[in-house]
């Protein structure tokens, strides 16, 4: 052959079942491409539910039980992730607190004995002072009693001394 045309040749052919197989292709090649792409995406989801939001909300559950003074409130988040370390801190936290609420509590109980202990102190020596007071003007009395009786001595004397004199000049 040496590139010369010879003649013609006419092929008819009916494409138009091809074609529908090709769309039917078409549709199933979509479909699959539509899973390959939502499978994954709705893994990643679930995966981000699992590992993010599940456990924050664990940890906004907890937060809630503390700050209506639930100091038994504990999350249970076992994972070696960022979470997880954050929630082993956290019950750290919590039992560090319940700790220190227990040191104030028996703080306050001592300081409450110590009060009262300090409280009955202060009856005792107010009751002694009232005793000694009373003894004080009991005493007082007494010498006021004693210097009246001196006095009436001195007196008694003096007139006896004079009464005497009297006597020896006549």
């Amino acid at each position: 052959y040496r590139g010369e045309q010879i003649g013609v040749i006419a092929l008819s052919l009916d494409i138009s079942r091809p074609l529908a197989v090709l769309a039917g292709a078409e549709t199933i090649i979509l479909a699959v491409l539509g899973l390959l792409v939502l499978v994954p995406l709705v893994v990643g989801l679930v995966t981000l539910q699992r590992s993010v939001i599940g456990p924050v909300n664990k940890g906004l559950a907890f937060a809630q039980d503390m700050a209506k003074g639930d100091l038994s409130a504990k999350i249970d988040l076992e994972s070696n992730d960022e979470m997880g370390k954050l929630a082993h801190a956290l019950n750290d936290m919590t039992a560090s607190l319940r700790d220190v609420v227990h040191s104030v509590r028996q703080s306050a109980e001592q300081l409450g004995s110590a009060s009262d202990q300090v409280s009955s102190a202060a009856q005792s020596i107010s009751q002694v002072a009232t005793e000694q007071a009373a003894s004080v003007e009991e005493t007082s009395a007494s010498m006021d009693e004693l210097h009246a009786s001196v006095q009436g001595n001195t007196d008694s004397a003096r007139d006896t001394g004079g009464k005497a004199d009297a006597a020896a000049k006549q």
